[in-house]
């Protein structure tokens, strides 16, 4: 935790906004309205082993991540088929009150399309805070999304591709870099507390619907948050470019941490100790 800002941070908090995903730019996530199954490709694009990344914005958020990993493995073929408040998981999600077709008929081309044409590797993660459509308290939302994710990470195991789901990252009342502006020499009030910011109940629910499918479940958290709270600025690095997304510059220096998981997934043999 870092709790000024630094004269060398990166992203700076003039830039940090536009510190995002590589698939908003490239107009490569669909917004609410558009239904189209993509074919946006990063890292290698005749890389035989293919990784599809699934899902709403939190899951864009690690393409960063996976270019990352790709350019130091190479020969892997990033595929992207995100949409704004869109999970993965099998469960309608309500926006505004109002249930979300658009999102299930898209999630189900994308599933089809997936199924078909099985990748080695799926990388999902979701935003933790959706509103399910028919449930009304929260021991039923939880139990609905850990079937969700469980009936989803099944149908892609089943068709042969290994699934990655990464837990949840931090969400904000306010935005970290609005906070930090406010007071570059102490930051360390814009942080939230991690049980706050993480909704750990519906994380373990997710994992065990995860992992009973098959899947491997994966919580970055001890990377993001200090055992009390999340903070802004880590090291020399500002950590989110809105109030609920990593920004592509943190997500990048994570790689390192997601190494292990992508390799043995994607049958990469460990580098050998120096």
């Amino acid at each position: 935790m870092t709790t000024a800002v630094p004269d060398n941070m990166r992203p700076s908090l003039r830039t940090v906004a536009d510190d995002a995903s590589p698939v908003h730019a490239d107009g490569c996530q669909n917004d609410p309205q558009r239904e189209t199954v993509q074919d946006c490709v990063y890292g290698d694009p005749d890389g035989a082993r293919r990784v599809a990344v699934f899902g709403d914005s939190h899951s864009a958020q690690w393409v960063p991540t996976l270019q990352a990993y790709a350019a130091e493995t190479g020969d892997v073929r990033i595929e992207s088929y995100t949409k704004s408040s869109c999970p993965a998981v099998e469960a309608t999600v309500l926006i505004k009150g109002v249930p979300y077709a658009s999102c299930d008929r898209w999630r189900t081309a994308v599933r089809d399309h997936l199924i078909a044409d099985p990748p080695e590797l799926v990388v999902i993660s979701s935003l933790s805070h959706y509103g399910l459509a028919g449930v009304d308290d929260e021991a039923t939302r939880r139990e609905r999304w850990a079937a969700g994710a469980q009936t989803m990470v099944r149908e892609l195991e089943q068709a042969g591709a290994e699934v990655l789901v990464i837990a949840d990252t931090p969400q904000f009342d306010t935005t970290p870099a609005t906070c930090a502006s406010a007071d570059v020499a102490d930051v360390s009030g814009c942080a939230v507390p991690r049980d706050e910011g993480l909704d750990l109940p519906l994380q373990a629910a997710e994992r065990g619907g995860v992992e009973a499918a098959g899947g491997r479940w994966v919580d970055l958290g001890d990377y993001i948050c200090d055992p009390s709270s999340c903070p802004v600025i880590i090291g020399d690095i500002f950590v989110y470019h809105d109030v609920n997304h990593l920004t592509a510059t943190f997500a990048a220096y994570l790689t390192p941490v997601l190494r292990g998981p992508l390799d043995e997934l994607l049958g990469i043999p460990a580098s050998p100790s120096p």
